[in-house]
């Protein structure tokens, strides 16, 4: 298999260049060692906040992350924030942007009295989180729709309570996460992934709309350890360094936002 990867490598450089061809074989490699992950942890995370959640078969979103989610060490730096979340007791979760539903069902396992309330644009997406949420027992808990508007956000976060808002969104959080518009969102927990890459204006923006609300703090993306998981010292550095990356464009930033 070394040799065919080798073989491919080299043929990849010649017709398309050095990026191409590494991000062809390193996807290729990857998937080997998400299968091997698979059958390590047996399809469940195997630490974190979410241990012991069981992974969907399908993908929505490049590989799904399927490594880093298997290891525990998926977007690490919002660990202490879903340690703060489960000590708050939000009356409900609204998770725009669900995914495949790593954090949709990992709250819904967390938050065991809390409906969580998940949209995807992609319908691949919303499958997806539907099998992660029946096999993890959240079905019941967990309702499922496509696009979340501006209206749907702000009925959902007037029905009381101090519920949380978990998004993703590529961008679009900078329309949607408008106090103006959604007053209830003042009163709410928010954790939101800023993607200033595709608007720089965003996270100056939210940080002026919910600084007076909340207790806001920036989290700068930080480097991840693969070293720390004993089952992968016997692999090679490069591989090693595969399973741990989570395909960032550029250093990632996300804002927690504790309603006061």
């Amino acid at each position: 298999m070394t040799a065919l990867v080798e073989s491919l490598s080299y043929s990849l450089l010649r017709k398309f260049g050095t990026w191409r061809a590494f991000n062809t074989v390193s996807r290729a490699r990857r998937a080997q060692l998400n299968e091997q992950l698979l059958t390590i942890y047996r399809g469940r995370v195997e630490s974190g906040p979410f241990a012991g959640m069981e992974l969907p078969i399908g993908n929505a979103w490049a590989d799904g992350y399927r490594a880093p989610k298997l290891l525990g060490c998926y977007e690490a730096d919002l660990h202490q924030a879903m340690r703060e979340v489960l000590r708050r007791k939000p009356s409900a979760v609204v998770n725009v942007g669900c995914a495949e539903g790593y954090y949709a069902v990992g709250l819904a396992r967390l938050l065991q009295d809390v409906t969580v309330f998940a949209f995807d644009i992609n319908a691949q997406a919303v499958a997806t989180c539907r099998q992660a949420a029946e096999l993890n027992g959240v079905s019941k808990r967990i309702v499922l729709d496509g696009l979340c508007t501006i209206s749907i956000l702000d009925e959902l976060l007037a029905r009381g309570g101090r519920p949380l808002v978990f998004m993703d969104i590529e961008g679009g959080e900078r329309e949607l996460l408008d106090p103006a518009r959604v007053p209830q969102l003042r009163s709410s927990d928010i954790i939101v992934e800023i993607h200033d890459f595709v608007d720089r204006s965003i996270s100056a923006t939210l940080l002026e709309r919910f600084s007076t609300s909340h207790a806001v703090e920036l989290i700068v993306e930080s480097a991840r350890n693969p070293n720390q998981f004993s089952q992968l010292q016997t692999w090679s550095e490069l591989d090693r360094w595969l399973v741990v990356d989570e395909g960032r464009p550029v250093t990632m930033k996300w804002l927690v936002c504790w309603a006061k």
